[in-house]
């Protein structure tokens, strides 16, 4: 009788490791899928900004702006919950630190280049 509780005791244990376990790794993945989902929405965003900035630059027509604008708004906030995702993954969150600034630049390069074009700049902020 008491080798049949001692069974039973290391079963509960064992599946109580077992569970905790496959939390743990279910939260970690969830904060990956984030990551990797921001990363995908930052990608798409700025390939918009290029994709509007060469279509105008190609064109001259301010539809092609649009994306351009849109990408522009929504870089910052992808930056941000990219940034959010990464809190729990400190080696993460680091390298999301020193995306920005380089995101920054693109996108201030980005300006530059339709600025030289003749752009004013109330022309690419406003719709």
């Amino acid at each position: 009788m008491l080798s049949a509780l001692a069974v039973v005791l290391l079963i509960a244990f064992f599946s109580y490791r077992s569970w905790a376990a496959f939390s743990r790794d279910t939260d970690q993945q969830e904060v990956t899928r984030r990551i990797l989902t921001g990363i995908i929405a930052l990608r798409a965003s700025l390939t918009d900004a290029e994709t509007g900035q060469r279509g105008f630059l190609l064109t001259g027509q301010d539809r092609y702006l649009g994306p351009y604008r849109q990408a522009s708004a929504d870089i910052p906030v992808v930056l941000t919950a990219l940034g959010m995702a990464a809190t729990a993954r400190p080696d993460q969150a680091e390298r999301i630190k020193r995306l920005a600034p380089l995101v920054n630049e693109k996108l201030d390069e980005l300006a530059r280049t339709l600025n030289s074009a003749g752009v004013k700049a109330w022309r690419l902020l406003s719709p």
